[in-house]
């Protein structure tokens, strides 16, 4: 560079610094001498001077100086010269000043020092700035000043910035910003899991009227299902903690129309969201004006806490220990943006919609709910609020969706990335079933009262697709067996039908009313054919011994079906002793005849109706013939027992009787009392004499005084006793359900006859396997102790369960101490979880055999995949082949699932004569289901025992075919189902059996 140039760069270095020098000499001219300020300080100070009343306050007027104020918040970091116009905010004379010499409005100031918290913290701006655009951010006609990030709030706006020091702002939580949250924010909150308090979110500050509406609909509208909020909530939009903390530079304004300002860029965003951010998957929900202006305010103010804790108010006791929210308002805030906010989803034709199914608030259409695009196709969310739904899906099921997702779609982990806890879980599956159909008039229920004829229609439509036509079974369990009629009581088949067996395919059928279900177990009851007239039998037994009739052939009947409950001559064993004098002397005819038809409800004495008039009175007969003493006289019978008082009689006893009868009469060591056919037909002297006297050659010993029994009672206390007896048939009149559960058994010594005779049918854990669930909750909750001794003394006729108790057609040989151990232990399972020490699946469940998965993908592929894709994912209808999905869903859910189908949706019934799309029988869906469960790594299906037809099938395969079994096939193909038998090294015993099965099928 030559000198020339040199010179030349230090002219235009001195030109440039001069006009500088000018500029900064002219700004600061400006600012100083010039500004808006000065102007505002001289009004200021006449005002002081024209308003004051005092000598001193005149002087103190024109000691006022004209510069600039400055508020230095050391603990805030801040410095706000705001005050250098606003200069009568804290002087009451200046109440009737115009801006910006006026009063602060409201009270607000009296918490709000301006010496403690200056201006900016509250109304935002440029506290550092002393002309108006630039402090205020605006211009004067009201467009906003470029590169400002935080203009002043103008109206409303003005709470958002409360959320930066009060906690009643929040959603809920807020506590880990309470100190200058240097690492505040969602992650570290996750970690604390504090319950939310239903007065964190229904609190609001005093005049924040429109940030509480807004919060109000960020609960109403389900903004958590999508946007995460201190660790909880969806995944698919922003996370709001602080997006109150966003500036206008953090926000795109190509698709905004009014201003550019962040409260403008949320209120186009909750109008028209499509517009303001194309491709969002935030639906249009057709908010008012007022309600879009709301939502952004209440957005604005979420801020972290980021003043010292000196500035925070102390929250108050109900936010933090107060009650906390319940499945309901869970259920708003993190589930209804999808599913409704009645969980009515999108899967139910809107036809079917109830009047109030409307999430929004307003007239909706199904397609601003869809939440999820797969390949170009719309995804339904499904509905929750359905009949059809609650009824097939378990709590279980529900639980784990929740908590576990389905991965690889919307529905998240809401565990995990959800950051709901196991409380918060199940009370939203408590509020998903409180949606359930109400419960019908159950105590009007009886097959007496039944149509035969209507029932058999009702049977055909919804029962026969999976308990067969004539209720062979198939799916379902055998039920036109003879032996489990005769000990399956209406209040049983009532509340199995209704309440179903949860993760089985037993649905709940809560549709039914008291009338069609007395009618189905009308049509049921008439597989139990009724052969012996009570009136008939009682004939019969006054005559003389015949061919027909006689005490021989009512030995022969007595050993081949007594014998294993009552015992060798009436001894007594799992049932009461009837050789007794004190018990043969005292019955008539019509109670013994009365209690062998009818049987007695919710005990192990089964109806055995079944056998002819002649066989009953044969029966009679043999066991009169152990009586040796005469009977009472016709008097007897006509005595009056006088009338007691109940109550006394109920302390009297739980006092002296309940140690052996049960505290409610249920039963324990000694007979069931509280059972209305016991009561209906034991007459109050019958009563009477038993109390009073007792049974010889069994535990019962008489009450009365000097009668050397476990207590003395007097007359009238015996007659107290007798009367509360008939208070409890009296309570009971209209009720079938006397369920008594009172197992006087080991159940660990049950658990090892179980583990040695019992796992091959029933499964390890009682899940099933060719026989039917037993730790079921439904089962154990609706099934007596009788019902499960008498199946185990009697067997169930035409299935695999033969007698197990000692008798003449055993094939265990159980002792009654066994029996009783065994019920102790499968009693347990109604109380503790039986999976709950073990690896396998969380969901106890029986599991269908895999055995012909080619022909399975034939099924799918013409009846399923048009909606499910196939392979189970890809199209419009929910994904089958998804983990998480099948992890939660048992065999028997999708069983009842194809069969029934759900009313009102696209998911059409395919059991045959369901009058679906396809008359599937059992054996196709139990195929599907094996070609559904094979998708699954995670939670393979355990190798079980098969079902008859499908050992048939693969031994006709395996003489007429010379390709590989379908097991080989299963094998080679890498199933992990059948893989599982052969790689574990240690199969339980159905396992085991499983295999010898296999084996055999293969070598045949």
């Amino acid at each position: 560079m030559d000198y020339r140039q040199v010179n030349m760069m230090k002219v235009v270095l001195l030109v440039s610094s001069l006009a500088s020098l000018l500029l900064l000499v002219a700004a600061a001219y400006e600012e100083n001498l010039t500004g808006d300020w000065r102007q505002a300080q001289v009004t200021y100070k006449v005002k002081l001077l024209e308003t004051a009343d005092g000598e001193g306050a005149r002087r103190a007027a024109s000691a006022f100086s004209i510069e600039q104020k400055q508020l230095y918040l050391a603990e805030l970091g801040t410095i706000d010269r705001c005050t250098s116009c606003h200069l009568g905010v804290e002087n009451p004379a200046m109440v009737d000043a115009e801006p910006p010499l006026a009063y602060h409005s409201g009270d607000l100031l009296k918490n709000h020092s301006p010496d403690k918290f200056g201006c900016t913290v509250c109304h935002e701006g440029r506290g550092r700035a002393v002309t108006k655009s630039s402090a205020h951010g605006w211009y004067d006609d009201g467009k906003p000043v470029p590169h400002i990030d935080t203009p002043m709030l103008r109206g409303d706006a003005v709470y958002t910035s409360c959320g930066r020091c009060h906690g009643q702002i929040d959603l809920f939580g807020g506590g880990a910003d309470l100190f200058a949250g240097t690492n505040g924010g969602a992650g570290s909150e996750a970690k604390q899991t504090q319950p939310i308090r239903l007065a964190s979110i229904t609190a609001s500050l005093p005049s924040a009227t429109r940030l509480a509406h807004g919060k109000a609909l960020t609960v109403e509208l389900g903004c958590l299902g999508c946007h995460q909020y201190r660790g909880r909530g969806g995944a698919l939009g922003p996370d709001l903690t602080y997006v109150g903390d966003k500036t206008r530079h953090d926000y795109v304004f190509g698709h905004v129309k009014g201003e550019h300002t962040v409260e403008q860029w949320l209120f186009e965003h909750f109008k028209f969201p499509q517009e303001v951010s194309p491709n969002t998957v935030m639906p249009d929900m057709s908010l008012s004006d007022d309600e879009a202006r709301d939502l952004s305010l209440y957005m604005m103010s979420l801020h972290r806490k980021t003043a010292p804790a000196s500035h925070m108010p102390s929250p108050s006791v109900e936010m933090v220990s107060g009650d906390i929210v319940q499945g309901d308002k869970l259920f708003a805030l993190f589930c209804s943006a999808c599913h409704g906010s009645d969980g009515y989803g999108t899967t139910m034709r809107a036809g079917l919609w109830p009047s109030d199914a409307d999430p929004w608030g307003h007239d909706w259409d199904a397609r601003n709910v869809v939440v999820e695009k797969r390949n170009n196709l719309d995804v339904l969310v499904p509905s929750l609020n359905h009949a059809d739904t609650l009824a097939t899906v378990s709590d279980h099921f529900l639980y784990n969706i929740i908590s576990n997702g389905r991965p690889n779609t919307k529905m998240q982990a809401w565990s995990v990335e959800g950051g709901l806890t196991d409380d918060e879980v199940t009370l939203l599956v408590d509020h998903i079933r409180n949606w359930d159909v109400p419960l019908p008039d159950l105590a009007s229920v009886s097959a007496k009262t039944g149509d035969v004829r209507v029932g058999g229609a009702l049977y055909r439509a919804n029962c026969a697709a999976c308990h067969g036509y004539s209720g062979e079974g198939g799916i379902g369990n055998t039920l036109n067996s003879p032996t489990f009629l005769a000990v399956a009581s209406d209040a049983f088949l009532r509340d199995t039908i209704v309440h179903g067996r949860p993760d089985t395919a037993m649905p709940a059928w809560r549709g039914f009313d008291g009338r069609e279900l007395s009618d189905i177990l009308a049509y049921i009851r008439q597989w139990q054919v009724r052969k012996a007239d009570e009136a008939e039998v009682l004939t019969l037994v006054e005559m003389d011994d015949s061919a027909k009739v006689s005490v021989d052939i009512g030995r022969t009947l007595y050993k081949a079906n007594c014998v294993m409950c009552h015992g060798l001559d009436g001894a007594g064993d799992l049932a009461p002793t009837l050789n007794t004098q004190a018990f043969l002397t005292v019955v008539p005819d019509d109670y013994l005849v009365a209690t062998m038809v009818n049987g007695r409800d919710g005990t192990g004495m089964p109806s055995w109706r079944h056998l002819s008039s002649e066989d009953v009175a044969s029966l009679i007969k043999y066991v009169r013939s152990w009586q040796i003493r005469a009977s009472k006289p016709d008097a007897f019978y006509n005595e009056v027992v006088a009338h007691g008082d109940w109550d006394t009689g109920k302390n009297i006893f739980v006092g002296h009787c309940s140690g052996c009868h049960g505290l409610d009469g249920e039963g324990a060591t000694g007979p069931q009392l509280n059972n209305e056919m016991f009561l209906r037909h034991a007459s109050d002297v019958m009563l009477r004499e038993w109390i009073t006297y007792g049974k010889e050659g069994t535990e019962m010993r008489g009450f009365r005084k000097g009668g050397q029994g476990i207590t003395e009672l007097s007359d009238r206390q015996i007659e107290d006793v007798v009367s509360y007896l008939r208070l409890l048939e009296r309570a009971g009149h209209d009720e079938i359900n006397r369920v008594a559960k009172s197992p006087h058994g080991r159940p660990e010594n049950g658990m090892l006859i179980y583990a040695a005779n019992c796992v091959g049918c029933h499964g390890e854990h009682g899940e099933g396997a060719s026989g039917p669930a037993l730790s079921n909750p439904n089962f154990l909750k609706y099934a007596s102790d009788g019902f499960l001794m008498a199946t185990m003394a009697m067997g169930r006729r035409g299935t695999e369960m033969r007698p197990v108790k000692r008798g003449p057609q055993s094939i265990l040989g159980l002792s009654s101490d066994e029996v009783n151990d065994l019920v102790a232990f499968l009693r347990s399972w109604e109380y503790e979880n039986p999976y709950r020490d073990t690896n396998e699946t969380a969901t106890p469940h029986r599991f269908v055999v895999p055995w012909d998965l080619s022909r399975a993908q034939e099924l799918f592929t013409s009846n399923c995949s048009g909606c499910h894709g196939e392979e189970g994912k890809g199209s419009w209808a929910p994904e089958l082949n998804n983990e998480g999905f099948l992890a939660a869903a048992t065999d028997g859910l999708l069983q009842a699932t194809i069969v029934r189908g759900r009313k009102g949706t696209a998911m059409r019934p395919f059991g045959r004569g369901a009058q679906g799309l396809s008359d599937l029988s059992s054996n196709d869906v139990d195929d599907i289901v094996a070609f559904i469960r094979h998708w699954s790594i995670t939670a393979p299906s355990p190798m079980t025992l098969p079902a008859a037809h499908s050992i048939d099938v693969d031994l006709t395969k395996s003489n007429h075919e010379t390709t590989s079994s379908p097991v080989t096939s299963a094998m080679e193909s890498g199933h992990t189902q059948t893989n599982q038998l052969f790689k574990n090294p240690q199969p339980s015993q159905a396992k085991r059996t499983i295999a010898a099965v296999v084996s055999q099928v293969q070598g045949d």
